[in-house]
């Protein structure tokens, strides 16, 4: 585990090893059973990676070393390419 990570527990742990996330393609099938089960066709190149933008904006407001941990960001300037104005 890095030590920039704010913790040495994964949200998904793998079930082989908690050590390790959740493998990738696993997660990729989640996401799709998901858009399955509630009826919807998944758009070309979404993926939960796509969720971050939003995330980030709900939560403005929030000091930005809070959200830098909760996020999993490095620095606040790669916060800031996530976070969306209002219109």
């Amino acid at each position: 585990m890095e030590a920039t990570l704010p913790s040495d527990t994964w949200v998904f742990p793998a079930p082989e090893d908690a050590s390790e996330p959740v493998p990738k393609p696993t997660v990729d099938k989640w996401m799709a059973q998901l858009f399955e089960t509630a009826g919807l066709a998944k758009p070309p190149r979404v993926g939960w990676h796509s969720l971050r933008p939003k995330w980030a904006t709900e939560r403005r407001g929030h000091a930005i070393p809070d959200l830098m941990a909760a996020g999993g960001w490095a620095s606040s300037e790669a916060l800031m390419r996530y976070l969306k104005a209002d219109d």
